[in-house]
């Protein structure tokens, strides 16, 4: 596999967006709205997920996205586990620490699975 160039956009518009994801390859991205879009333009995709929310939103199909999922629900700084009740976010009203929960997916991880999607699509 040749070693090509990776692109970061920020500030595109919805159409723009989704013209070069379905010109791409693929996109790696976390849970956020351009993921979801790569999606609809069958984009292949790498989804980095915080664990509850991969429960709602992963893809319905995994021929074509991978999800890299974080198991950390405990806040590092004060023990809480910020899920619950629903919706689940990493910050409650007993918890305000803006810590990363998907921080422990490892980058290398991330590659191997990046590769392993490209040879397969």
């Amino acid at each position: 596999m040749k070693n090509r160039p990776f692109f970061i956009f920020e500030g595109l518009s919805l159409g723009v967006m989704a013209a070069l994801q379905e010109k791409s390859r693929l996109l790696i991205s976390n849970d956020t709205g351009p993921l979801h879009l790569a999606r609809t333009v069958e984009c292949a995709t790498v989804g980095i997920y915080w664990a509850p929310n991969v429960i709602n939103w992963r893809p319905l199909y995994q021929d074509k996205h991978l999800q890299m999922i974080s198991w950390e629900l405990t806040c590092p700084e004060c023990g809480i586990i910020p899920n619950n009740p629903y919706p689940f976010e990493p910050k409650t009203q007993r918890c305000e620490h803006l810590h990363s929960f998907v921080a422990s997916i490892e980058v290398d991880d991330i590659l191997t699975a990046a590769r392993s999607l490209l040879r397969n699509c």
